[in-house]
Order: C-alpha cells, then structure tokens, then sequence
C-alpha cells in the first residue's frame, strides 16, 4: 500500500504514514468530517471560530474568537474618560470584527473547494 499523501510504500495496517505522518483514510477509528457542516459554520460563525474548532485546529479556534473579545474588552476600557484611546479603540472594534468575517469568509470559500483539511490532514466528506 502507498501513502496517499507522500506517495512512500507503507505497510497495509498502518495508521499513520512513517515518512510525512499522515493519517491514512483506511484507519478505522477516524471520524470524518463534513465538508458542507464545516463550510457553513465557517460562512455564518466564522467569527467566532467554530468551524476550527469542528476541524480540530483549536489553536486558530481560539485566536479567531478571542481577537474580537479582547478588541471589545479594550473598548470598554477605554470608555474611561481619557480621549484619544475611546477613538482608537472604537475605530479598532469595527475593524476587527470587518477582518475576523473576511477571515471566516475566505476559509468557507476554501472550504467548499476543498482547500482545507481536518487537523488529521485527511479530506472533507
């Protein structure tokens, strides 16, 4: 048998692939994940990070969700009176909330064509 991946001769039970570390399609514990589940949570939740998280990358995940929180905590800080950064920060909000959407936007659209892996590096179902 061949690594679907790399192209390297493997043994016919193997789980992963010893020359690049893939998981092999044939292991029968791996769950798939859908293409179409995937690609929507990513087109309609994307800000928040949930179709990372269903792919297993957990640590873009929590960078895609915490960026937004952490911009709006600034801005709630910095309603303190003290003038200029109240403007920064309410001009930052928008802005990031505007690049996490493009940013889940354009991942839905590589998802859909199938630009995009689970974590385990196997297709989309």
């Amino acid at each position: 048998m061949y690594c679907k991946y790399c192209g390297k001769e493997i043994t016919d039970d193997a789980i992963f692939c010893p020359s690049c570390g893939k998981r092999q399609d044939g292991y029968v514990g791996k769950r798939e994940k859908s293409k179409v589940a995937s690609g929507l949570l990513a087109l309609f939740l994307g800000p928040l990070g949930l179709h990372n998280f269903y792919l297993g990358y957990t640590r873009r995940g929590l960078v895609q969700l915490l960026l937004p929180i952490a911009t709006f905590i600034m801005m709630l800080i910095s309603i303190i009176p003290g003038g200029y950064i109240f403007v920064f920060c309410t001009i930052l909000f928008p802005l990031t909330l505007l690049l996490v959407w493009l940013w889940g936007v354009i991942e839905a659209i590589l998802i859909f064509m199938g630009k995009i892996r689970d974590s385990d590096g196997s297709d989309l179902v």
